[in-house]
């Protein structure tokens, strides 16, 4: 919010960009449903994760804010496990990672992902651990 608040905003150089915060899901089901959910729909979607943690396919069905989660044998959009932690946090549009490879599969599935996994604010972190 610091850009917005400023009357100049181009007064502000950044030297440097830190990471305070990191995920690295391991239980995709569980992760799921402990999540928060802004957004009632469904989705299938495979996490590819070359260490196999989060691997496989899924049926996101969201309800009332909360989630279920349902293995399944197939689904046309596959998602990078580094793709999902920034999804699960909410730090970028399913479609940005799309663009940038992180997510692959038709257009109309890959904006129900983006649907479902939008936070009307976006995270942030003010302390490193």
């Amino acid at each position: 919010p610091l850009e917005w608040a400023l009357a100049d905003p181009r007064t502000v150089t950044t030297t440097a960009v830190g990471d305070f915060t990191w995920l690295r899901v391991l239980d995709t089901p569980g992760a799921l449903t402990a999540r928060g959910w802004e957004t009632d729909g469904s989705v299938a979607f495979s996490v590819v994760d070359p260490l196999g943690f989060a691997a496989g396919t899924w049926r996101l069905t969201v309800s009332g804010g909360v989630a279920d989660v349902a293995p399944l044998d197939a689904a046309t959009v596959s998602v990078d496990v580094t793709a999902l932690a920034s999804l699960y946090f909410g730090l970028v549009d399913a479609r940005t990672l799309a663009a940038s490879g992180l997510i692959d599969g038709p257009s109309a599935d890959v904006d129900a992902l983006a649907r479902l996994f939008r936070t009307s604010v976006p995270p942030y972190n003010l302390a490193g651990f």
